[in-house]
């Protein structure tokens, strides 16, 4: 029986490997500006979850601790969120900065401060509106408005200018 010492060609070709390369390139080119608008998206739905989040926590410490309770939000780009009053701290986490975000609110004052009292009731006198953004504008800007009284708060996406808690959309289930 003969052998043949013959071998078969294995891997790829060069011009294999570019082809394979210029179709990934291609396909990030496409891909990427959507990737991008996901991310910054999160960004800001994270930002007002946690924005969201240090309310209720302020909220519940106040009827907790039977005591007013104050939430202190620096508007502007790369706000933070304290929850420092008096000589205590009521927000768990203590400081919180919200990196990349741009704050607007419907209160003129900076820091925008809410206080709650030892029933979970905000201070505010009227609806405030909070509208979060990228400090590019890239994204689409949410929001968040605490209703007076009761201390009910909603969030939605912001459809307009200004910081009108009728141009926060709920979405619908």
């Amino acid at each position: 029986m003969p052998s043949f010492d013959a071998r078969k060609p294995e891997g790829f070709t060069l011009i294999e490997m570019a082809i394979i390369a210029m179709i990934i390139g291609i396909l990030s080119a496409i891909a990427l500006p959507s990737f991008l608008s996901f991310l910054n998206a999160r960004r800001v739905d994270q930002a007002l979850d946690d924005l969201e989040s240090a309310l209720k926590q302020i909220q519940l410490e106040a009827v907790r601790r039977s005591r007013n309770c104050n939430i202190n939000i620096s508007t502007g780009n790369n706000p933070t969120i304290t929850g420092r009053t008096g000589t205590y701290d009521c927000l768990r986490i203590g400081r919180e900065p919200l990196d990349g975000i741009n704050l607007t609110s419907s209160v003129a004052t900076n820091p925008l401060t809410i206080t709650f009292d030892f029933k979970g009731r905000p201070n505010n006198a009227t609806t405030t509106t909070i509208v979060l953004s990228l400090t590019s504008g890239e994204s689409p800007a949410r929001c968040l408005v605490l209703a007076p009284g009761i201390g009910i708060s909603r969030t939605g996406n912001y459809n307009g200018t200004g910081t009108v808690a009728s141009n926060c959309i709920t979405p619908q289930p």
